[in-house]
């Protein structure tokens, strides 16, 4: 009997196979964790002004934030088990009690690592940045203390706006000029300028969780912190748009 002729015989499709997310009720979930601060409302309507507006440019490469999620990072955990998220949670409250309420301000749009070398897109902040600075280090004192993850890069404060995805498909060679032309439009129209600045109190600090489930990416509070409010004797709070020096 001859055979068949089996190379002429279409190849079975594989089956793709959707993986669902972890489900992260699950006793086994681990805790994607961060430490940040939230914005107010003026903060998250210009990051979503800018990002629409930068969006509608195709030719930008770039993995947009989700505006209402905006916020400013302090510290990044990473995964961590259920159990430990719970330590954590502990552990950092003591650092937060030697620090006052202060407030910072919205500033100049900006590239890391460069702009000939994008990376990410950001809105920068002017005030008192070392305040953060400090918050931060008390943040990471009290991680190590219990040998939990935490990131020991150099900190430079700022709102992302959107990562830069895969170039290998777009022009790459007029990429810089492109960002400075829609950067300088936005800003000589008031979007992400020191020249009109937003002010963002910074009152407390919050514990919060990355979630991906059918909902999509999003972000969960844990616990808030709140920093000392300023003493009467202290003087009242700047005007609005402006920092603390």
């Amino acid at each position: 009997m001859p055979r068949p002729y089996t190379w002429l015989m279409p190849k079975k499709r594989q089956k793709f196979v959707r993986e669902r997310p972890p489900d992260p009720t699950s006793l086994s979930a681990t805790w994607r964790l961060f430490i940040a601060i939230p914005m107010p409302s003026a903060v998250t309507g210009m990051v979503r002004e800018i990002v629409a507006r930068l969006s509608a440019d195709e030719s930008l490469p770039v993995r947009w934030v989700e505006p209402d999620q905006t916020h400013l990072t302090v510290q990044f955990i990473g995964e961590v088990p259920g159990e430990q998220a719970e330590l954590i949670r502990m552990a950092v409250a003591p650092a937060f009690a030697g620090h006052q309420v202060f407030r910072l301000r919205t500033a100049d749009l900006g590239v890391f690592p460069s702009i000939r070398r994008p990376r990410v897109l950001w809105v920068g902040l002017h005030g008192p940045t070392h305040r953060l600075e400090s918050i931060r280090n008390d943040v990471t004192a009290a991680l190590m203390e219990i040998e939990a993850p935490h990131d020991a890069s150099p900190y430079h404060p700022h709102l992302t706006l959107g990562r830069f995805r895969s170039v290998a498909n777009h022009r790459t060679r007029d990429l810089p000029e492109r960002i400075r032309t829609r950067f300088e439009t936005l800003m000589a129209e008031g979007l992400g300028t020191t020249r009109q600045p937003i002010a963002i109190p910074i009152d407390e600090v919050l514990l919060m969780r990355s979630l991906i489930d059918h909902r999509g990416s999003h972000h969960e509070v844990i616990e808030r912190y709140p920093l000392v409010p300023r003493h009467p004797d202290q003087g009242s709070d700047p005007p609005p748009g402006v920092g603390d020096d």
